[in-house]
């Protein structure tokens, strides 16, 4: 088993090797560099050399491919418990939307049944014609019961406590540079330009989506002179329009960290076409 850092403490070459440039597209560098294999395949790719023995060779290609396998579980590890937080905020959300709906059909119902006996009782004293007021009275009243009902089925918004102390959202939000429960490799790939032309990492435009799409809105609060999100702490009181978001949040992150899959996958398919 490789030791702690063994694909993410070496240094990553300034420059590419022509004969990659050649072999390999900008992703399949970009993530070669960052699992430390671009100086080997480098000496594998110039295997015209008669320096390079066939020994030499194979043990080179047996480091890429431990590399490789190893980048590609730790990615896939990644990738998983991102999926399993957002499987928990969506499951909590359809908990606490089966209780709204609940709660709507027994308003629903109430206010029917409240209107129907204002009708009954007010077309009643009017039948009798001696009632004086007091039909317009019962509906009045029930008019003030329907509106209240009403209210009620759209003001409802039941929240539960939904802790999150291990947050991968934080870490994309406040750029640590140590993060918390993201890895180093894909952390790595996170910070990494993979947009020459803008110059931004993928935590950056991660970030910008966040913000331009009005998805951190609902649940800032200000304190002192900052603001506060829920999504970036430990936890707190979600409604279920909440949680929905915050699953929406980390199915974004996930599709960001399944970038670097499908890099590793066009790395290996290409090393094999050499």
């Amino acid at each position: 088993m490789p030791s702690e850092g063994f694909l993410w403490n070496e240094e990553i070459p300034s420059k590419t090797d022509e004969k990659l440039n050649a072999h390999l597209s900008l992703q399949a560098l970009k993530v070669a560099e960052l699992i430390g294999i671009t100086p080997i395949l480098a000496r594998l790719l110039a295997s015209e050399n008669p320096n390079l023995s066939s020994q030499e060779t194979v043990q080179l290609t047996q480091i890429v491919t431990q590399r490789l396998l190893w980048a590609s579980m730790e990615v896939s590890a990644m990738a998983g418990e991102i999926d399993c937080e957002e499987e928990k905020a969506d499951q909590v959300a359809v908990y606490l939307d089966n209780i709204i709906q609940n709660r709507q059909k027994k308003l629903t119902a109430g206010a029917i049944i409240i209107g129907a006996v204002g009708a009954i009782a007010s077309g009643s004293l009017l039948a009798l014609e001696n009632g004086g007021d007091a039909p317009e009275l019962i509906g009045i009243f029930t008019g003030l019961f329907e509106t209240t009902l009403g209210g009620l089925i759209l003001l409802d918004k039941p929240k539960i406590f939904f802790s999150h102390p291990r947050n991968a959202l934080r870490d994309i939000w406040n750029a640590p540079t140590a993060p918390e429960a993201i890895s180093p490799l894909v952390w790595r790939f996170l910070n990494s330009t993979f947009s020459p032309e803008d110059g931004k990492t993928l935590r950056m435009i991660l970030v910008e989506r966040w913000s331009g799409y009005g998805q951190l809105e609902k649940t800032a609060s200000k304190k002192g002179s900052g603001t506060d999100f829920l999504y970036f702490g430990d936890g707190g009181f979600y409604t279920a329009d909440a949680l929905q978001n915050r699953a929406n949040m980390l199915d974004q992150l996930e599709s960001y960290i399944n970038l670097m899959k499908q890099s590793l996958a066009e790395l290996a398919s290409a090393l094999n076409r050499k």
